[in-house]
């Protein structure tokens, strides 16, 4: 008899007292994150609320992401994208969801409202419609978010536009370590004159915080970003193709040591067909290395903390700006492209550059300066054959001429060195 009553005792303790104070931390974690949020220039939250109850939660949120606009352009766009997110939360440690009984801290039900001023309005409806977000919360401090989009087939205008569904699961492991994972079935727009297709889109990223908060805008991560898009075609009158791509990739990788960031970012796509022209391995690899992470987060803070329209962004910022270049300098960081190629019918064209800026001679106080710091190395190489197809030479004769191609047999070859100011093109010193 003493065992059932200690067992209905631990049940009842489960299920009727531990949710009260499993409430209470949740609630304080939440208050957290929005704290941090809230400290992000990019984004304000508006009408807040969090009410708790024994067993269970609401919370209420507005999420206003100020929008910059090009003054240059008379494009009328909304000001900003407003979230409304309204989550139902159930507390722990024994919670029954529709994935039957799990154990943890808590877990959501999330829906969000999409401004309309901001969409279409029939597609905004469809977006909060068709939008799924339930989150879980482990006694790990581990968050899982799981995000669901049924797409939606509408009409605007004269086009129709299909969004195909999408799954994405994120993990936040103690406010420092990311996991994602997104698949998307792409879209599909189509009017009288053109129908383009998005192929199936999947991305991974596996980062770590390594200096900032989470939810900063001077977050600075280490880690994995992988990106693919299986194709992208369009089609004019008569089914007549405008273009095709065909497996597109970006992976990027950033690695922190000695307070040092090195970041690797490449581009490829397998083949590009246009109406005149075929290419395939196209690729484009950047590097940035020696980065100084504590200049890196104070440029994040600059620009995010702005008021200026991005066309006006450096003139006036321009004194922050050049101080907080004259920092990363310190560190000799520098530019690569290590690799700008593709294959063509004709062979290959490909080129290579890298930036260095000389510390001594760069002058916060003088923006020009850094034309005299700035070093630059580029060489590069095409088949004649390609330039031949495309009519070309004559042009291409007249280069050869003026000392800026290189003709080596069945090749076309260049060689650019810009130091102090001057400007060289295959050893020969060009007067700007």
């Amino acid at each position: 008899m003493k065992k059932i009553v200690s067992t209905i005792a631990v049940v009842a303790a489960v299920f009727f007292i531990s949710p009260y104070f499993v409430g209470k931390t949740v609630e304080s974690k939440y208050q957290t994150i929005i704290q941090q949020i809230e400290k992000n220039p990019q984004v304000s939250i508006e009408n807040s609320t969090f009410e708790r109850h024994w067993f269970s939660a609401k919370a209420v949120n507005t999420l206003v992401i100020p929008l910059r606009t090009n003054t240059a352009t008379n494009v009328d766009f909304p000001k900003q994208l407003t979230l409304k997110i309204t989550e139902n939360i159930n507390f722990g440690p024994a919670i029954l969801s529709k994935l039957g009984l799990e154990f943890g801290l808590a877990r959501s039900v999330a829906h969000v409202d999409v401004n309309q001023a901001f969409l279409n309005k029939a597609l905004a409806e469809q977006i909060n419609k068709n939008l799924h977000i339930q989150s879980f919360v482990s006694f790990t401090n581990k968050y899982i978010t799981d995000i669901n989009f049924d797409g939606i087939d509408t009409q605007i205008d004269d086009a129709q536009i299909i969004i195909f569904p999408l799954t994405a699961k994120y993990s936040i492991k103690n406010q420092r370590h990311i996991v994602a994972n997104v698949n998307w079935q792409g879209l599909k727009t189509i009017n009288k004159k053109m129908e383009f297709t998005l192929g199936t889109t999947s991305a991974f990223m596996d980062e770590e915080l390594v200096a900032g908060e989470l939810y900063s805008n001077t977050a600075l991560f280490n880690g994995d970003v992988n990106f693919t898009i299986a194709s992208m075609t369009a089609q004019g009158a008569n089914r007549k193709e405008l273009f095709a791509l065909k497996n597109i990739t970006m992976k990027g990788g950033s690695k922190v040591s000695d307070n040092l960031v090195n970041i690797l970012v490449n581009y490829h796509v397998d083949e590009i067909n246009l109406p005149f022209q075929h290419f395939k391995q196209a690729n484009l690899a950047l590097t940035l290395d020696h980065l100084d992470v504590d200049v890196m987060q104070l440029f994040n803070k600059i620009v995010a903390t702005s008021t200026s329209s991005p066309d006006k962004l450096f003139t006036e910022n321009s004194k922050q700006l050049l101080s907080a270049t004259a920092q990363l300098l310190e560190k000799d960081p520098s530019f690569s492209i290590t690799d700008f190629s593709v294959e063509t019918t004709s062979g290959k064209i490909q080129s290579q550059l890298k930036l260095t800026v000389d510390k001594n001679r760069f002058n916060a106080n003088n923006a020009k300066s850094f034309i005299t710091a700035a070093k630059v190395d580029a060489s590069g190489s095409a088949p004649v054959k390609f330039f031949k197809k495309m009519g070309m030479m004559p042009m291409v004769e007249h280069y050869i001429q003026q000392g800026f191609l290189v003709r080596n047999e069945d090749k076309l070859n260049f060689k650019m060195n810009f130091e102090q100011g001057k400007l060289a093109v295959n050893n020969k010193v060009l007067l700007l």
